[in-house]
């Protein structure tokens, strides 16, 4: 997610904010869009964590959960190399959902591995670390659309039906060295008849659009990604905006005859591009959208973040080619530990599971939602796709065991021509016992707060070298920090502060 708003287009919010539409009071009709909710299941949870966030949002009224698979992480080393335990994880988290009712929509997506990366500056350093940027695009689409195919001729058996092909490809942070519609589309065209190849009742949906970038659309359209995609997804975010209010575009780049793709109505923009390259009879997938009560800029107030969020689903009920609109997200990103940044501040609850005022809004508005049609649950289990790696076997969650902290000594900073490299150099207590394991959390200071990665890391011993980021290391204050995972228990470093 990417929710910014340019200065320029808030000052003029503010003078000349425009009402576009009255909210109905009455019931939604079957047109209504579906109630969605992003979680963070797939993220590498517990198990115990995985059932309790299962439960939550089953008992918000959702129907439909967004819970997506991560490329570099589940083929990492080779192409076929399929990450067994990652898997299992995945699966489990999977199970639950459809065990509760709930429908899944599925990026595949997040960053490309090393061994498939097209990133023209990636390289072994020398202590054969792999340096590359992991948001490069694949110098082979057809690696991404084998990888595609996979991932649905295992999950369709478990009642997914719903693939989004990658992640706001419209942003740098995405999509490097910078947004690319026309690289974007060859993605498209490899990984659609992959997906159809293995079920063909899937629906695809084009990779969620940072704000209703209609412009980035247009390109797709033009580099001839039409055929490639069943439905188009957006992040219409407003950092903080009442979601009713419209206003043309003012920012340089902008068409001022036509909504500034920063207001929620721009999904308006969406539709009319769509009809005009005759995809009228597509639907429109809102699969990220909400707001953070975070004190600080773009945050909203606990009340407000009710009202709003309410608003925005009310406010889609006149356009019956929404089909669903997904709220970021049921809880506080646990990541972040309730602190009052504007990327932690999303959920409905607190990290901690304790409800926000949107968590009752949200449900009772989703129970006037008439629910549509759903596949039924298998009664029998369904028979096996064969794949390269053997059915991991799913085990109960360990008990919490008891952690030391591991350490952060020293972070170097090295040119690599025209890019930097970061590395970090730290060691832990002792050897990790079998299951846990270590991640670097690396955060850049940003206008909204901290903006936060994480990684895992491969020890030597007790000792790790990790080159963390190349590229894309902007100027401007950072901190990195190490957490050892075992289980669903977290033991955190102190932070280690630099400037680039």
């Amino acid at each position: 997610m990417t929710p910014t708003l340019p200065r320029r287009a808030r000052r003029l919010a503010r003078l000349v904010i425009v009402p576009v539409v009255l909210l109905a009071t009455f019931a939604p009709t079957a047109d209504a869009a579906q109630v969605g909710m992003v979680g963070d299941i797939t993220w590498g949870q517990s198990q115990a964590t995985v059932d309790r966030e299962v439960a939550l949002i089953k008992d918000s009224g959702a129907r439909w959960v967004r819970a997506n698979v991560n490329w570099r992480w589940l083929e990492p080393d080779s192409k076929g190399a399929i990450d067994a335990g990652l898997l299992a994880q995945y699966d489990y988290a999977i199970d639950k959902a459809r065990a509760a009712g709930l429908q899944v929509l599925m990026p595949i997506a997040d960053a490309v591995p090393y061994w498939a990366s097209g990133d023209p500056n990636k390289h072994l350093d020398g202590s054969g670390q792999r340096v590359w940027n992991r948001y490069y695009p694949p110098a082979r689409m057809s690696d991404f659309a084998d990888f595609t195919r996979f991932v649905v001729e295992h999950y369709k058996a478990k009642g997914v039906h719903a693939y989004e092909i990658w992640n706001e490809p419209n942003t740098g942070w995405f999509w490097a060295p910078g947004p690319n519609a026309a690289q974007y589309t060859e993605m498209l065209k490899a990984s659609y008849p992959a997906v159809k190849a293995a079920d063909p009742t899937a629906t695809v949906v084009m990779g969620g659009l940072s704000k209703s970038d209609f412009k980035y659309l247009e390109g797709v359209y033009r580099a001839g990604g039409g055929p490639y995609f069943d439905a188009v997804a957006v992040h219409p975010y407003t950092y903080g905006m009442d979601p009713t209010v419209s206003w043309n575009g003012t920012n340089a780049g902008e068409d001022p005859s036509r909504i500034s793709f920063n207001a929620f109505p721009a999904i308006k923009e969406i539709k009319a591009t769509m009809n005009a390259f005759g995809d009228s009879g597509k639907q429109v997938w809102i699969t990220e959208f909400g707001y953070s009560t975070t004190t600080k800029a773009g945050g909203v107030t606990p009340t407000q973040q009710a009202d709003y969020l309410v608003k925005a689903y009310r406010y889609v009920e006149q356009f019956p080619w929404v089909h669903s609109l997904f709220t970021y997200q049921i809880r506080n990103n646990p990541f972040y530990g309730d602190r009052d940044e504007f990327e932690g501040q999303f959920g409905l609850t607190t990290a901690a599971w304790q409800p926000k005022p949107a968590y009752a809004a949200l449900k009772s508005y989703a129970a006037t939602v008439p629910a549509l049609p759903t596949e039924p649950l298998p009664t029998e289990p369904a028979p096996t796709e064969p794949t390269s790696v053997p059915t991991p076997s799913v085990r109960k969650p360990p008990k919490k065991p008891r952690l030391r902290a591991a350490r952060v000594t020293r972070v170097a900073v090295v040119r690599h021509g025209r890019t930097r490299a970061l590395t970090v150099y730290g060691h832990v207590p002792r050897a990790l016992s079998r299951g846990a394991r270590l991640r670097l959390e690396l955060q850049r200071r940003t206008r909204h707060g901290w903006h936060k990665r994480g990684m895992p890391v491969r020890l030597r011993g007790t000792r790790y070298r990790k080159v963390l980021m190349s590229g894309q290391l902007r100027r401007g204050s950072w901190r990195v920090r190490a957490v050892v995972i075992a289980g669903g228990a977290r033991k955190r470093s102190a932070f280690r502060r630099f400037r680039v």
